[in-house]
């Protein structure tokens, strides 16, 4: 996560009389490539981890809320020395080093609900009065404000029966209890525009979320047929069924509809419903995996199997992969030999003991958002050195 603004801007002027800006931008960093990397690490072993299949879009945010506010606690001195702690407003501060000030935690919930798949934003109030973070999240076509912050603080204070004051609630609830600075008051100068209201503002909802509402497809269980699929180069469409709170069972074509996002190529794809009939106006989503095609016909070239060595080759793989992963049965474990880039379907392996039988496996993989996603592994190939 970043932080930038002009620091110096002239008006300068062309030979032909036109004029024009020169600005000079500063830009900082609240956590290093390293850091953002156990971000992502964080994200991901959270996202995989949720059995999202069994629960409802309402179970699922409240999740990710839950786990921000397990994960960290408020850190007072980063909020009195900003400087001396740069991470504290960051996601890494939140899900990584356990402290952070009210951007850490709404930075956090937005990185988590946007990698699920969720409309999410991160809103702010005026620096000068509230000087607050948090978010707004969207649920059957309706935006709710969450601030994960403030319900933390309630939880630290040991009041659980109102751990849940400041999730999913109205503009007007969230600053219900406010004070003179009002923390909650969206700063005009961002949300005061034509954009926020047509894309979010307009659809505020006026009310608290009603989690026990039948006719609303975010509190109906949502689940596909599978959650991983292996690249095929044509569009996957996960079966989707979805029941309500009743356990009735949701018909495609007449209760919704659905759409798919980024459902060719490896990666994270989305299926995408939108609410039909008496759930016309609700939407939710719902995330797949596609990993890399098996890798295939792994073998030794010709009459390469020497002493101590071998060429090992392989049928190249399809599908935009970022490379492939070599192991070799050692010490009764399969260890990670090399990792070859995309275009290399070869490799020579050096250092084998003569006379000894040897095993090799490859996969393929594809790395978006410093995580691997692996294919399955090819048939494991065994030969014996000469002597």
């Amino acid at each position: 996560m970043s932080v930038f603004g002009a620091s110096d801007f002239t008006l300068d002027k062309t030979k032909n009389n036109e004029y024009y800006y020169t600005i000079k931008f500063t830009t900082g960093f609240y956590a290093t490539e390293a850091q953002e990397k156990q971000v992502d690490k964080a994200v991901y072993n959270f996202t995989s981890s949720l059995k999202t299949s069994s629960l409802s879009d309402y179970q699922i945010i409240k999740a990710v809320h839950d786990y921000i506010c397990s994960k960290t606690s408020y850190d007072y001195d980063a909020a009195l020395y900003p400087r001396k702690n740069l991470t504290a407003f960051s996601a890494y501060g939140a899900l990584v080093g356990g402290k952070c000030v009210c951007q850490g935690y709404a930075a956090a919930f937005y990185r988590i609900c946007r990698e699920l798949g969720y409309r999410v934003r991160f809103v702010s109030s005026n620096p000068n009065e509230g000087c607050h973070a948090w978010n707004i999240v969207e649920l059957d076509g309706k935006f709710y404000f969450v601030d994960c912050t403030w319900d933390d603080q309630i939880l630290d204070e040991g009041l659980d029966f109102s751990k849940y004051a400041y999730f999913l609630v109205s503009y007007e609830n969230v600053q219900a209890n406010d004070s003179t600075y009002r923390e909650h008051l969206l700063e005009s100068k961002y949300y005061d525009t034509i954009y926020f209201h047509d894309n979010y503002g307009k659809y505020f909802d006026t009310k608290n979320y009603n989690g026990k509402d039948l006719n609303q497809i975010s509190n109906c269980v949502i689940s596909l047929t599978e959650s991983k699929y292996a690249f095929s180069g044509k569009a996957i469409k996960p079966i989707v069924k979805i029941t309500n709170m009743k356990g009735e069972l949701l018909k495609n074509g007449i209760d919704y509809t659905l759409s798919y996002k980024n459902n060719v190529n490896t990666g994270f794809g989305y299926v995408i419903i939108s609410g039909k009939g008496k759930y016309s106006g609700d939407n939710s989503v719902r995330r797949f995996t596609i990993i890399p095609k098996k890798t295939e016909q792994l073998t030794v070239v010709g009459t390469s199997i020497a002493k101590t060595s071998a060429i090992l080759s392989w049928k190249k793989a399809k599908g935009g992969i970022s490379g492939y992963a070599v192991e070799q049965w050692k010490n009764d474990k399969w260890v990670v030999i090399k990792y070859l880039p995309p275009g290399t379907t070869t490799l020579k392996v050096t250092g084998l003991a003569s006379g000894t039988k040897q095993w090799f496996r490859v996969r393929a993989y594809k790395t978006k958002s410093n995580i691997n996603f692996y294919g399955a592994y090819s048939k494991s190939l065994s030969f014996t050195t000469k002597k």
